[in-house]
C-alpha cells in the first residue's frame, strides 16, 4: 500500500509532471527525498521559494501542470507572490506545503515556524488558489488529492495541498466504492445547443467578424481547434498581451496583438474596433489586455465566451461550460468570409550601423533571429510592451502581462526550458529585475541550461558598471558581455548563438538615438 506522499507523486506523474520545483525545509524534506528516489519526477532545487514558484508557473503554462513545494510558513508564505500571479493569470500550479504533524499540533505549545495558528498558512492560500485542503487523514487523502487535481484541470488555477509530516508517511486508504470519485461539471445540453445556434446565426449574418484569442484558449489546449475554425471560415485572429503566442504568429490569419487604445499597429486596432461581430474567446477582461482603459466594445456586436460566463450580444447563457461550448462550436461550418489575410511577415535581415544602440533597434535585432528554436520571457516596463511586435512561435512567449509582478522571467526560463528542452530561452530584463532574480543563475548552471539573458540599462543605470563576466565567474559558468552599439549587438548575439551556453548581455541603451 503506497503512502500518502507516494500516492500524491504518482497522481502528479500521471497528470504529466516531470519536474518539481522548490526549496528544502524541515517539513517537506521527506517528500523531496521520495522525489529523489523517483525516476520519473526530478526535483529542481531553487535558491528561493518565490523563484521556485515562478519557475513552476512558466513550466505549467507550456506543460499543462506545474508543481512547487515548500516547508511550513517560512517557505510557503514566500510563495504567495508567485502563486497569486499564477492564480490571476490562470496557470495550473500545484502547491505542496509541508506542515507539522497532526499529532504535534498542541494549542498550548508552539511549533517552530508557527505564525498565529496551525491554520494560518492554509487560510492565506485560500485567497490565492482555486482550492486549498489539508491532507489531515490518510483515509480521505486520496479523494482530496484527486478532487484538487480535478479542480486544477477545470479551473487552470493553482491548488494548495498541505501535507502534515505524520500523515505523509501513512499508508493511503482510498476506497472508491465507498468514497466515490470527484465529478466533473457538465453543461446544460439545451442551453449549449441554443447558444451555439445563436452564435452561428450571428456570425453568418456578419460581414467582418474578428476573433480575439484569449489566454484561456491556450490553457485548455483549444488553440488548434480554434485555428482550424478560423481557417475554415477565413476569420482573422488577434491576441492580447497575456495570450501572445497562443498562435504561431507567422500564421497568415494572425493579424497582431490588440492592446486597446495603446495598440502599436493602427491596422490591428482598426480591424478590431470596426468589427461587426467580435468573437472574444477565453480572454480575461483586464486593464492590461485593453490598454489600461475600459473596453469600448458594443455589446450588441460582441460575443464573450470564457470560463466565467457566455454572453452573446445582450444575452447571458447559464449552465454552459467554456470547454464544452468551444469544442462543439469549433466544429461548425458557417461558410467562408471575404477577409483577405495580410501578407506573411518576412524575416528582415538586421544590418548594423555605426551608431549607438536604442531600444527599437535592439528589438529589431531580436526579431531577426526568432523562430521555433527560441522563446521570449520578459519582465515589466518597456521590456514587456516593446516586445509586443516580436514574431514568436506557438507557446514561445511568457510574461506577467496582467498581474505584472517583477521577477518571473529569469526563473521562468528554467521552468520553460526544462519543459521544452529543445527551446532556448531569451530573457529580457531591466536592471531591477536582474538584481532581484540573478541568484537563479546558479540554478540555471547546475541544471546545464543555456538562456541568453539581456539586461537593459539606460543612460543613468545604476548597474552599467557591473562586470557580468565576474558574475559568471562567481556563479561558476557562462559568459558575460557588454554592448552599447549596433555593431556590438550584432557580434555579441552571433557569439551567444554559437557558444550554446549561458550568456548574460548588458545592453547599454542610448535613449537619445533615433
Amino acid at each position: 500500500m503506497p503512502s500518502v506522499s507516494e500516492f500524491l507523486l504518482e497522481r502528479l506523474e500521471n497528470a504529466g509532471l516531470k519536474h518539481l520545483f522548490g526549496v528544502n525545509g524541515l517539513y517537506i524534506d521527506d517528500l523531496i527525498g521520495l522525489v529523489g528516489q523517483n525516476n520519473k519526477i526530478r526535483f529542481i532545487r531553487n535558491t528561493d521559494e518565490n523563484h521556485a514558484g515562478f519557475a513552476a508557473d512558466a513550466y505549467a503554462r507550456v506543460n499543462g501542470i506545474g508543481c512547487v513545494c515548500a516547508t511550513y510558513n517560512v517557505g510557503a508564505l514566500k510563495l504567495c507572490n508567485s502563486i497569486a500571479g499564477a492564480y490571476a493569470e490562470r496557470s495550473p500550479v500545484v502547491v505542496i506545503a509541508g506542515s507539522p504533524g497532526i499529532k504535534e499540533r498542541n494549542k498550548d505549545f508552539s511549533s517552530n515556524h508557527l505564525v498565529e495558528s496551525f491554520n494560518s498558512q492554509k487560510e492565506i492560500f485560500d485567497h490565492i488558489t482555486a482550492h486549498s485542503v489539508v491532507l489531515d487523514d490518510a483515509t480521505t487523502a486520496g479523494w482530496k488529492i484527486d478532487n484538487a487535481l480535478n479542480i486544477l484541470k477545470e479551473s487552470k488555477q493553482p491548488v494548495y495541498l498541505e501535507l502534515p509530516r505524520d500523515v505523509a508517511s501513512q499508508p493511503i486508504k482510498y476506497d472508491v466504492y465507498t468514497q466515490g470519485t470527484p465529478n466533473n461539471q457538465k453543461s446544460d445540453p439545451l442551453a449549449l445547443k441554443e447558444s451555439i445556434e445563436d452564435v452561428s446565426s450571428f456570425i453568418k449574418s456578419s460581414k467582418s467578424p474578428v476573433i480575439v484569442m484569449g489566454v484561456q484558449i491556450a490553457r485548455f489546449n483549444l488553440e488548434d481547434s480554434l485555428v482550424k475554425f478560423a481557417e475554415k471560415h477565413n476569420i482573422p485572429i488577434v491576441t492580447t498581451l497575456l495570450s501572445k503566442s497562443s498562435i504561431d504568429e507567422s500564421h497568415p490569419l494572425f493579424s497582431g496583438v490588440y492592446f486597446g487604445e495603446q495598440t502599436i499597429n493602427p491596422a490591428v486596432k482598426e480591424l478590431v474596433d470596426a468589427s461587426d461581430c467580435l468573437l472574444i474567446f477565453g480572454e480575461m477582461l483586464t486593464d492590461t489586455a485593453f490598454g489600461f482603459t475600459t473596453p469600448k466594445f458594443n455589446p450588441s456586436s460582441t460575443i464573450f465566451c470564457s470560463i466565467e460566463n457566455l454572453r452573446v450580444k445582450n444575452h447571458i447563457y447559464c449552465g454552459v461550460r467554456f470547454v464544452d461550448f468551444c469544442k462543439d462550436f469549433f466544429r461548425a461550418d458557417l461558410g467562408k468570409k471575404d477577409f483577405l489575410p495580410k501578407a506573411k511577415k518576412l524575416r528582415v535581415k538586421f544590418t548594423p550601423e555605426e551608431c549607438k544602440l536604442n531600444l527599437k533597434r535592439f528589438f529589431e535585432k531580436l526579431d531577426s533571429i526568432l523562430d521555433e528554436r527560441f522563446a521570449i520571457l520578459t519582465d515589466l516596463r518597456e521590456n514587456l510592451f516593446d516586445a509586443v511586435d516580436l514574431t514568436v512561435s506557438h507557446h514561445r512567449f511568457v510574461s506577467s502581462a496582467f498581474y505584472c509582478s517583477m521577477g518571473l522571467a529569469l526563473p521562468g526560463s528554467i521552468g520553460l526550458q526544462l519543459s521544452i528542452p529543445e527551446v532556448r530561452p531569451i530573457v529580457i530584463l531591466g536592471e531591477e529585475s536582474f538584481q532581484t532574480s540573478s541568484v537563479e543563475i546558479s540554478t540555471i548552471l547546475h541544471n546545464k541550461l543555456n538562456p541568453i539573458i539581456f539586461v537593459l540599462s539606460d543612460s543613468n543605470g545604476f548597474f552599467r558598471s557591473w562586470n557580468y563576466n565576474k558574475i559568471c565567474d562567481m556563479m561558476g559558468g557562462g559568459s558575460g558581455y557588454v554592448v552599447d552599439s549596433e555593431k556590438d549587438l550584432e557580434l555579441t548575439v552571433d557569439s551567444c548563438l554559437k557558444k550554446k551556453d549561458l550568456s548574460i548581455v548588458s545592453v547599454l541603451l542610448d535613449h537619445d538615438s533615433k
